[in-house]
């Protein structure tokens, strides 16, 4: 009895042993791989074996990685987006700016007082060499006539070349012109041009029948040469008998003025204004807002010896952009300084330093 019992008791361990063994050589399989919504069945080719007998598992790439058996770990692997400088301020793709240089600049204006050629002859060398004592970049001239208009060009000509036309629309002076003459070998003229004081202001006319004549403003866009700086020269003379019509051309004179200053270009406008600084015309020329004001109270070095002797005030004047350049020293150029009278008008002398601007391309910029 003893001995069957002990048999039947080591069947039932070589059975259990027997299951064991079975048991810890079965494959491990995935979670939940016998669920009927999942079809996927375990990868064994994704299963290597360490000297351990533990698995180590491995993916095949462009696979979801295999899920470790219950019970097992795995470490995180966690992934972030670098994290982005904010977009530079200055956009590489946008052009930049060229800025012209400073420069001086030297103005003479002048009313050079019309005559027939035994007075104009007489009075002309003595004014030239006037004029040429200040190295003026630009000179703007007033009243020139037939005889003025070739006694300069012979005088001038070696050094300064010419722009304009007379009040009559000629090219060489028959009436009144008031030309601008510049360095010819220092600076090139952009762009010129002259218009009428009037109602069509491209044609040769006068205001209407209230004035004597046709009353012009020639100007000039000046580059220089070799360092590409840029100013605008105006000169002008306006009218004297209606004093309406006075204050309108003030205003075309300052509306041409805000355009030029509009394109980036600083202004010099001299001329015979034929205007007190009590006028309603001298206020429409220096009134806030526009930036234009009288070189004469600008400038660092100045004077307050008059402009026109014989009516006892100052009318003719050098205007300017003020925010675009530093006015170092404004005079009068004395024409009775010698004791010969060369003209009933002392011309204006403007000495300026132009800030270094933007360079803006050209556009027509006619009235």
């Amino acid at each position: 009895m003893r001995k069957c019992t002990f048999r039947f008791l080591a069947l039932i361990l070589a059975m259990m042993m027997l299951l064991l063994s079975v048991a810890c050589n079965m494959v491990p399989v995935k979670p939940g791989g016998n669920d009927d919504d999942d079809d996927e069945t375990t990868d064994t080719s994704k299963i290597t074996t360490t000297t351990d007998d533990e698995p180590t598992y491995t993916t095949t790439p462009g696979t979801q990685p295999v899920t470790p058996p219950v019970g097992e770990t795995t470490t995180p692997t966690v992934t972030s987006t670098p994290v982005q400088d904010p977009p530079s301020s200055t956009d590489p793709d946008e052009p930049t700016v060229e800025m012209l240089p400073s420069q001086e600049v030297k103005i003479v204006g002048i009313n050079l007082l019309n005559g027939n050629a035994t007075s104009v002859n007489s009075r002309a060398p003595a004014m030239v060499d006037l004029i040429l004592s200040y190295t003026p970049d630009s000179i703007g001239v007033q009243e020139c006539g037939a005889v003025w208009g070739t006694t300069l060009e012979t005088e001038l000509g070696d050094q300064y070349a010419r722009v304009g036309v007379d009040c009559l629309g000629n090219q060489n002076a028959v009436s009144f012109a008031t030309y601008i003459y510049y360095l010819k070998d220092k600076y090139i003229a952009i762009d010129s041009g002259t218009f009428w004081m009037s109602k069509t202001p491209d044609l040769p006319s006068k205001y209407d029948n209230t004035v004597d004549m046709n009353r012009t403003t020639t100007w000039v866009i000046l580059e220089n040469v070799l360092t590409g700086f840029r100013y605008v020269h105006m000169n002008l003379h306006i009218d004297h008998k209606n004093l309406d019509v006075n204050e309108i051309q003030c205003q075309m004179i300052l509306q041409q003025i805000r355009r030029f200053e509009d394109m980036g270009y600083p202004v010099f406008a001299t001329g015979d204004y034929n205007m007190g600084e009590m006028t309603e015309s001298y206020q429409i020329m220096t009134s806030q807002p526009t930036h234009v004001a009288d070189a004469r109270y600008v400038a660092i070095d100045s004077t307050d010896m008059i402009s026109h002797p014989g009516n006892g005030r100052t009318i003719d004047y050098c205007f300017v952009t003020k925010q675009n350049m530093s006015v170092k020293e404004f005079k009068i150029v004395d024409t009775h300084a010698t004791g010969t009278q060369l003209s009933d008008h002392r011309g204006t002398f403007t000495r300026a330093l132009v800030n270094s601007l933007p360079k803006q391309a050209y556009s027509n910029c006619m009235v």
